[in-house]
């Protein structure tokens, strides 16, 4: 196992469970674990191979929705986001909402509370970046070892949040003997380094690696948390009472949390009867979607919606795909029942393009709900449209029956 974080309260079952995510680099696959007291149980409903050699993990809780979400870095530059669900028969699974390149080897990253993301690129330095998956990256520079506060490379990072004055990102310096502080509430400014010692001995841990960090109250010796150091050269794990890093650097230590509360979702949460499958493109890619009704069927009616960045999806009232049509970047989409076209009565699609704004006309014909390209674009004004429909056998893309798996015309 090459990394794990935890998460609290993660509804599994219809229970609130603690969930552990780790890597397994056996295969390079993520695997998931409810703890129950010391005991570990497998939950993953099925394998979760990442693609790639991973580094190191870690979990985010979004405020709005209570979404689990797991960020993994790996040796090849990757940040892969991951959408963590439960399953009907309380399992959990996972979906790629989201991938990050950059160019040299991740060593870990760490989730704030406020939604924020660092990562350390070994060589490069420290970034930080929104755990939203819609947001532009906009990754911020926070500390590098140009800037001579590491020696050659970034070994690892935690966070300590003792609340408002006192949020904390700590980064271990892996070839300097020291570890990094900087301030969170202002930008993540840095305020001092501090060097750890051996159990017993006067001398500094010369390699500190990974970190993690709690700002919950471990008895006595860690009244307000505790900062957990890979000592690489031990090797071994060194615990350190935070109220000790902070009188050393005069610090505020702030008020001891529990990450075992979860906090509760800033707005009323509706969940949804069904979820469509995901568009294919990552990022901000899904965009505007409109129902067309079935006029004999109800049940049969089909959910119109853009992927900007690939083309036009159909799906079923259930969410699952029926068609896609590659059609370039379609920005938006509406439709008009009834139109009058070469003899027949059609329904007629103009999605808008990007960033030509250009419309591309579809059209189908209501008895058969099949769906067909117009053999041009028709730019706008919108009404400006051709003489007739190219529904031929030869470019028809037909809805399947509901008894034949979904078609794409990738």
């Amino acid at each position: 196992m090459a990394a794990v974080d935890a998460g609290y309260k993660v509804m599994l079952g219809g229970q609130p469970s603690t969930v552990l995510v780790a890597i397994d680099t056996t295969d390079n696959h993520l695997r998931l674990y409810r703890m129950d007291a010391e005991v570990l149980t497998e939950v993953g409903a099925r394998p979760l191979p990442l693609g790639f050699a991973g580094e190191g993990v870690c979990l985010y809780r979004n405020p709005l929705d209570e979404g689990l979400h797991a960020f993994i870095v790996g040796d090849g530059g990757e940040i892969d986001q991951q959408l963590i669900f439960p399953t009907a028969d309380g399992k959990l699974d996972a979906r790629q909402v989201r991938r990050i390149s950059v160019p040299s080897p991740l060593k870990q990253c760490v989730a704030a509370a406020d939604g924020q993301v660092y990562a350390a690129e070994e060589t490069v330095g420290i970034w930080r970046f929104s755990a939203d998956p819609e947001a532009d990256v906009a990754a911020a520079l926070i500390d590098s070892p140009r800037s001579g506060r590491f020696a050659e490379e970034i070994g690892g990072l935690a966070i300590h949040d003792g609340g408002e004055g006192a949020r904390w990102l700590i980064a271990s310096d892996a070839n300097g003997s020291r570890l990094n502080v900087y301030n969170r509430d202002q930008d993540d400014a840095y305020v001092g380094s501090f060097a750890l010692s051996a159990t017993g001995e006067n001398e500094a841990v010369e390699e500190p690696g990974p970190l993690f960090a709690s700002s919950m109250a471990f008895g006595e010796t860690f009244p307000q948390g505790l900062l957990l150091v890979t000592d690489e050269e031990g090797p071994d794990f060194k615990l350190l009472s935070f109220a000790d890093i902070a009188a050393e650097l005069d610090l505020a230590p702030g008020t001891a949390q529990d990450p075992r509360q979860r906090v509760a979702a800033e707005v009323p949460v509706v969940r949804p009867s069904y979820e469509s499958v995901p568009v294919h493109s990552y990022g901000d890619a899904a965009d505007d979607p409109a129902i067309w009704a079935h006029p004999g069927d109800p049940a049969a009616s089909l959910i119109i919606a853009t992927d900007k960045k690939a083309g036009l999806y159909l799906y079923d009232m259930q969410g699952q795909e029926v068609q896609f049509l590659a059609d370039g970047k379609m920005n938006n989409v509406d439709f008009r029942n009834g139109f009058e076209l070469g003899g027949n009565k059609v329904t007629w699609w103009p999605p808008a393009t990007a960033p030509a704004r250009r419309s591309r006309c579809t059209c189908s014909t209501p008895a058969s709900a099949s769906w067909c390209r117009w053999p041009t674009a028709c730019r706008r004004p919108a009404w400006r449209i051709p003489t007739a429909c190219a529904c031929t056998a030869a470019r028809r893309l037909a809805r399947p029956s509901s008894s034949s798996t979904a078609a794409t015309a990738r």
